[in-house]
């Protein structure tokens, strides 16, 4: 399941998401707060693939299609932190470029390309929300061949710099 926030289906879920992650442990009911909003992102996932079970039925196809979209993102989630190409993400699912960028347009919605770098950026958002580790090195081990390419791309994408997202995410 994909989720984006221009689908009105999901714009629920990553709200809540969000807001279990804004929530603080000191805070009074915390538990409380943290156990609703769990209740709430279960319930909207049960409503989301009811929905999708809802859809007409899928052809032969797009399971196949499916399946390899699955096995490109496999490949993308465990080899993140390495180059990766085109060709090495179309060869996981053993089909050629422009199928690739077929089934990446047509189930992810974006390319190849984009979403490794989407990828790799919310990677390294996590390692600067959770752990103290350099900026160089986060984005060294998320496949950046330079800091300074990496914080570039980081201010495109948040709006700020990875020091200054690492200062906002431990208010």
């Amino acid at each position: 399941m994909f989720l984006t926030p221009e689908n009105t289906a999901d714009r629920g879920i990553l709200e809540g998401l969000s807001g279990l992650s804004g929530l603080e442990p000191g805070m009074l009911g915390y538990e409380l707060m943290c156990i609703e909003n769990i209740c709430r992102l279960w319930r909207c996932l049960l409503v989301r693939i009811s929905q999708m079970k809802e859809c007409a039925k899928v052809q032969k196809g797009e399971k196949t299609q499916e399946l390899r979209i699955r096995l490109m993102l496999s490949y993308i989630h465990t080899h993140y932190s390495e180059p990766v190409t085109v060709d090495d993400i179309a060869d996981a699912a053993n089909v050629s470029r422009s199928e690739c960028f077929r089934c990446f347009r047509e189930i992810v919605g974006k390319t190849p390309v984009e979403y490794v770098c989407e990828y790799r950026l919310a990677r390294a958002a996590q390692y600067l929300t959770n752990t103290d580790r350099t900026v160089y090195d986060i984005s060294s081990s998320c496949g950046f061949g330079s800091a300074s390419y990496f914080g570039k791309m980081f201010r495109e994408a948040c709006g700020m710099s990875p020091g200054a997202f690492r200062r906002q995410s431990r208010m």
